[in-house]
């Protein structure tokens, strides 16, 4: 019964990454004492922050690094088990379309394309995450022979602010893709039988989380108008993250559960 492994591998890559983020976040913290800042008073004390904890910057982008690998996994698995509705058949028996809204792939696979596009963006964000580490051993040790400090200085701002706008574009990209995955969770027309075979359905309230930590994650473009406001993404990043976490629970520990053929609940 494959999709009974799909459910469990799901389970297991939702919490993989859920894992990632909340580790590349601790580093991330202990390696810089505040977020970092790229403007021209302040891109020095973010490159000696960087090289104060090298180890834990490292780390850091590692981490991230593998978090987006496992993104791109997680979106293939939504997308097989969403591709048909919100709902999993657990027998080897496939439904009977007549008694199931049909789903247009492309409304599953649209999401997973866009989770796909965010990642890659974040990985252009590590790219610059790494340049900004060697340019930070620069700055302390006094840089190549024939540069200056503010030559360096220069060269971090404009690497550190093209990775800033991967990560916003990402984030853009991630909270379009939240939302229609969300949407088809939530707004999902269910069958009012079960077909030949025990399926559950996706809670509807999971669907509405990402909604909402979508909506906030397209927010991020307003940073380079407030950065208080702009704050808002990082919020949406936060809810997208509880997201991830449930879903992978609930995939291990609710999903295989059969439901006996017969009426269902549309607010499941």
């Amino acid at each position: 019964m494959w999709s009974t492994w799909a459910l469990r591998l799901g389970g297991f890559l939702f919490l993989a990454l859920f894992a990632c983020l909340v580790l590349t976040f601790v580093f991330s913290l202990l390696a810089l004492s505040d977020a970092p800042d790229y403007s021209r008073d302040e891109v020095a004390e973010t490159l000696a922050d960087i090289e104060d904890d090298k180890a834990a910057y490292t780390l850091s982008i590692a981490l991230d690094v593998l978090s987006n690998f496992l993104a791109v996994s997680v979106a293939a698995i939504l997308y097989v088990l969403l591709r048909n509705g919100p709902w999993y058949v657990l027998s080897s028996e496939r439904p009977d379309i007549e008694t199931m809204a049909a789903c247009p792939r492309a409304v599953a696979l649209i999401p997973a394309f866009g989770i796909t596009v965010a990642a890659t963006l974040f990985l252009v964000a590590d790219l610059a995450n790494i340049v900004l580490y060697r340019l930070a051993i620069d700055f302390r040790e006094g840089g190549v022979e024939g540069t200056g400090q503010e030559d360096i200085l220069q060269n971090a701002r404009t690497v550190g602010l093209l990775g800033e706008a991967a990560i916003i574009t990402g984030l853009s990209a991630l909270g379009a893709s939240l939302i229609l995955f969300g949407g088809l969770i939530a707004f999902y027309p269910l069958a009012h039988t079960a077909p030949a075979g025990a399926y559950r359905t996706v809670p509807r309230w999971l669907g509405w989380l990402a909604i909402i930590g979508g909506l906030f994650m397209l927010l991020g473009w307003l940073t380079y108008l407030d950065e208080d406001i702009g704050m808002i993404s990082f919020v949406g990043a936060q809810v997208g993250v509880g997201f991830v976490a449930l879903m992978g629970l609930w995939f291990l520990f609710f999903a295989g559960r059969e439901v006996p053929s017969g009426e269902i609940s549309t607010a499941a």
